[in-house]
């Protein structure tokens, strides 16, 4: 198991020392996503880290710790070109806690099996602890609150998979993930809760390669009702849908063997879902729209 160094981490002790819930006080909501940005040189690709408000209320962001998944194949972590972003008065710079560069999953959601991916623990501390910092707006703009920068290799495109560690996601292979806290007055801070998780280039990567695509069928897609799954694998596999928040929400172990699966989507929300199915042998997961 890749296990972050959380005790490094200057944030969750303030959080731990500092904290002092009010009481009846809903936790806030936000949204977090990558947004890439040029780069120079052309070697190299940057991602903003950024957030916001996920609900009708303003809140002032605390200390941040952040946990991302990345396709070692395509990038090489840039820690020198990477930094925070938020205002040098009230937050401490960017610090790196773990760095694992390459390691081979045996099974991730959103990475095929046997994939080599990077794993990134890095955190901007609220050091303004008196008076606060930045403030994220009720349903407002996004905040960049930091830049990480990779190199690309192997000839590879910008189009790489960054994926943010989160609960239902990546709970088999890390012990936390991402965490944002809210900055309630002096010396008082309270976690704020993941509304939705923005990764980074995924629709390059969740697609059936086109030898997979001799074994497997999946359509329609768009699907509005029934989706179809049509395989000409012997044994059995285990189908699983995802939303995009990285939620499960059809999951089921069967005989595959060369026949067509159904699975009803008509009380999904219309938006974007992966569809994962695994054998003993392989990992095919493939994006799908939901239509109204």
């Amino acid at each position: 198991n890749i296990l972050p160094e959380l005790l490094n981490n200057k944030f969750l002790i303030l959080l731990f020392w500092c904290t002092m819930p009010l009481m009846g006080k809903g936790q806030s909501l936000y949204d977090i996503r990558l947004e890439k940005v040029t780069a120079n040189p052309s070697s190299t690709v940057c991602y903003h880290v950024q957030l916001r408000s996920a609900a009708a209320q303003t809140y002032h962001l605390g200390g941040q710790n952040y946990r991302l998944f990345y396709h070692a194949d395509d990038l090489h972590f840039e820690e020198a070109s990477s930094s925070s972003l938020l205002s040098s008065d009230d937050y401490s710079p960017l610090v790196v806690h773990q760095h694992i560069s390459q390691t081979e999953i045996v099974q991730m959601d959103h990475f095929a099996a046997g994939t080599t991916i990077g794993f990134l623990n890095f955190s901007i501390d609220l050091e303004n602890v008196e008076q606060g910092g930045a403030t994220l707006h009720a349903i407002g703009n996004w905040l960049t609150t930091a830049q990480i920068c990779f190199e690309l290799i192997n000839n590879s495109t910008t189009d790489a998979a960054l994926v943010w560690a989160r609960p239902d996601l990546s709970a088999g292979i890390a012990t936390a993930f991402v965490e944002v806290a809210q900055w309630l007055g002096p010396c008082q801070m309270i976690p704020a809760v993941a509304h939705e998780y923005g990764d980074a280039e995924l629709t390059n990567q969740l697609q059936l390669t086109p030898q997979q695509a001799k074994k497997v069928q999946i359509y329609p897609n768009p699907v509005g009702e029934d989706l179809f799954i049509q395989t000409n694998i012997t044994g059995r596999g285990t189908l699983q849908l995802w939303n995009s928040q990285g939620k499960l929400m059809y999951k089921d172990e069967q005989l595959i063997s060369e026949k067509i699966v159904s699975i009803d989507t008509r009380h999904l929300a219309a938006g974007v879902y992966y569809f994962q199915l695994n054998t003993d042998t392989e990992n095919f997961v493939q994006l799908i729209t939901k239509a109204n």
